[in-house]
């Protein structure tokens, strides 16, 4: 049985929902219709994947084929299925969001490109990129594989020292963010599969180090190589271990209707970024702009103002197009600061201690190891007399629905509800056209 930190989480946030998305069909399945934040989450992650791998090889990062590459796999997941999600059922919301956050990925590309790139050329060596980790083996007896990808390995140039990178998308940085960073999962499993991968190269290396000395032994004929050899070998051993985690977030803005028109059902939701969204107000001397309706004002009770009479807003990628429009944003209403600057966050650096990793694994293997029992069990109930109430005990048992996150999953519908309570659905998810086998996000699982 295959596992990661995605898997582990789905569980946390709903059982039935890890098995539907994992274990449902043996592979799990997914919604056909996608979910806005995943998609351009997703697409963000390929562009920013291609700059970080031309610094790795040497190259000059090429910011325009990037952009293309983020668009290119963005309108590959979304082309043809559409989003699901909230308030997006009409053709025209559809369409508008489908222009609207491809013109986001862009914007947070390039955002990344100016800001946060330089940082991390200054400060690191890129090691590896997306780079899947052989599965980590947690049970011998019930095969149960820990898999991981760490978004990007470093090491930083001054003191030699090895740092995970952790790009997210989310639509605003708050102090929950700030504070939730700090017991992010994620950066326990990565930190520990990335060690726990090493100290597995060095154990092999030995192995052959042993095999060269008796192969080598008494054969004073051959010393010369013989020394060659494990010099070759000792040098690729590595006692690494990760001094800490670098997050950076990425702001994509609060999708909502706006406020004027927040009576009307036919109004379309917006998602309010500086990057994709801009004011213009026409007068005589020509047409101005600005990014951002509210700007600083110490002569104000409140500290801030707004533009105002004769500005309205307009979208970027309908107007002139994010490429333009990033740069003119640095000589627009300098009063609120460098606006490309704030929609990417990189908070400080942080570390794991031991005892929070190994607790975290510990309380990892002892879930997977319950449910490999459970996902055993439903595989051999057609040997029981009543193999539909046998799968009913073992779900309930193991799986049970948490009712609490059905209609409050990360601000949504779960996209599971038709599923989980539909008895049409339930009896062929796949032939309901709602849902797909899901394909797997880490090689080895793909290749099983």
């Amino acid at each position: 049985m295959f596992t990661s930190r995605s898997v582990v989480e789905a569980y946390q946030d709903c059982p039935r929902l890890r098995y539907n998305n994992y274990h449902l069909l043996g592979k799990g399945v997914v919604g056909v219709s996608k979910s806005v934040p995943l998609v351009t989450g997703s697409a963000v992650h390929r562009g920013v994947e291609h700059l970080l791998n031309r610094v790795r090889i040497g190259q000059e990062p090429d910011i325009e084929t990037a952009v293309h590459l983020a668009v290119e796999q963005y309108v590959k997941d979304v082309e043809g299925v559409g989003f699901s999600g909230k308030n997006l059922q009409t053709d025209k919301q559809q369409w508008f969001t489908f222009n609207e956050q491809k013109a986001l990925v862009e914007g947070l590309v390039r955002a990344w490109y100016i800001v946060e790139l330089p940082r991390l050329v200054e400060r690191y060596k890129v090691l590896a990129v997306e780079r899947d980790i052989e599965p980590i083996v947690i049970s011998y007896d019930y095969n149960i594989l820990f898999q991981a990808k760490v978004d990007a390995e470093f090491q930083e140039i001054a003191t030699g020292d090895y740092v995970n990178y952790s790009l997210k998308t989310t639509k605003q940085w708050s102090e929950r963010n700030e504070e939730s960073y700090k017991s992010d999962l994620q950066g326990v499993t990565e930190i520990w599969a990335m060690e726990e991968d090493a100290k597995r190269e060095n154990n092999r290396l030995d192995e052959m180090l042993a095999l060269v000395n008796k192969l080598y032994e008494g054969d004073n004929s051959k010393y010369a190589q013989f020394t060659t050899v494990k010099a070759y070998l000792a040098k690729r051993k590595q006692d690494k271990k990760i001094s800490a985690i670098r997050f950076c977030y990425l702001v994509k803005g609060i999708r909502k209707t706006p406020d004027y028109y927040s009576q009307d059902p036919e109004a379309l939701m917006i998602t309010y970024s500086p990057l994709i969204r801009g004011y213009k107000n026409f007068t005589p001397g020509g047409v101005s702009y600005a990014h951002s309706w509210f700007y600083p004002n110490p002569n104000n009770k409140s500290g801030k103002s707004i533009l105002g009479k004769g500005w309205e807003p307009f979208n970027v990628w309908e107007a002139m197009g994010v490429k333009e429009w990033m740069e003119m944003l640095p000589q627009l209403q300098p009063e609120c600061g460098d606006i490309i600057k704030s929609q990417v966050v990189t908070p400080v650096e942080y570390f794991r201690s031991e005892a929070e990793i190994k607790e975290a694994i510990a309380e990892i293997k002892v879930l997977e190891l319950r449910l490999s029992r459970g996902l055993f069990n439903i595989e051999s109930k057609n040997s029981c007399d009543n193999p539909e109430a046998e799968e009913f005990r073992i779900l309930t048992d193991y799986f049970p629905h948490n009712r609490k996150h059905c209609y409050f999953h990360f601000g949504y519908k779960c996209s599971y509800l038709p599923l989980c309570w539909q008895p049409e659905v339930a009896a062929d998810p796949i032939g309901s056209g709602l849902y797909q086998i899901r394909e797997a996000h880490h090689e080895a699982e793909r290749n099983s």
